[in-house]
C-alpha cells in the first residue's frame, strides 16, 4: 500500500466533496461567507477522525505503522481555516440593469417624440425590452459563474497548500514502510 498515493485520492475526493458543498450553499443562498465556508470544511475534516469512513481508516491504519506521523497528519489536517475573507454575493449588476431600463426608456421617447400613437409607443418599447431583458439575464448569470468559479479556484489554492503539507507526511511514511 502506497499511504502518499492514497492520501491524494483521499485528498481529491475532499476537495470535491467541499467543492459541491460549497457550490449547493451558493445556490441555496446566493452567497457564501466565511464562516460558512470553514463549517463545510470542518465537517469534511471530521471524517478523518470516523475510523468507519475511508479517511478515517486510512488515518488509524497509519496510526497502527506510525503514531508520530498519524499525530502530525492530525495537527496538520485541523489546523485547517480559511482565513482570508471569502465573501460571495450575487447582486444584479447595477451597470447592465441601468443599460436595460436606459434603453427601453429612450425607445420610448424616441418613439414618441415622432408623435407615434400610444400603442406603436408599448409595442415598440416592449419588443426592446422582449430582446434587451434576456440579454441582460445572460449577462447577469455569466458574471455569476464566473465570479463562483474564481471564489471555487481561490478555495482550492487556499486548501491545496495544506494538502501539499499532508502529502509530504504520506511520502514520510511511505518510507518509514
Amino acid at each position: 500500500m502506497s499511504w502518499e498515493s492514497d492520501f491524494f485520492s483521499q485528498w481529491q475526493t475532499f476537495l470535491n466533496t467541499v467543492e459541491t458543498q460549497i457550490r449547493k450553499e451558493i445556490k441555496t443562498n446566493g452567497k457564501l461567507n466565511l464562516s460558512i465556508a470553514n463549517t463545510v470544511i470542518q465537517k469534511e475534516i471530521a471524517k478523518w477522525s470516523i475510523s468507519s469512513h475511508f479517511n478515517g481508516a486510512w488515518l488509524r491504519n497509519l496510526r497502527i505503522q506510525s503514531p508520530s506521523l498519524a499525530e502530525e497528519f492530525q495537527t496538520t489536517l485541523e489546523e485547517i481555516q480559511l482565513d482570508k475573507s471569502i465573501l460571495l454575493k450575487h447582486e444584479i449588476p447595477t451597470l447592465y440593469a441601468a443599460i436595460v431600463v436606459g434603453v427601453i426608456v429612450t425607445t420610448f421617447f424616441v418613439i414618441g417624440w415622432q408623435d407615434e400613437s400610444i400603442i406603436r409607443q408599448l409595442l415598440g418599447t416592449g419588443t426592446v425590452a422582449v430582446i434587451a431583458i434576456p440579454i441582460f439575464t445572460n449577462l447577469w448569470s455569466n458574471r455569476k459563474k464566473k465570479a463562483v468559479d474564481k471564489l471555487i479556484k481561490q478555495l482550492r489554492q487556499e486548501l491545496e497548500a495544506t494538502g501539499i503539507k499532508l502529502r509530504s507526511i504520506a511520502a514520510k511514511a511511505d518510507k518509514e514502510g
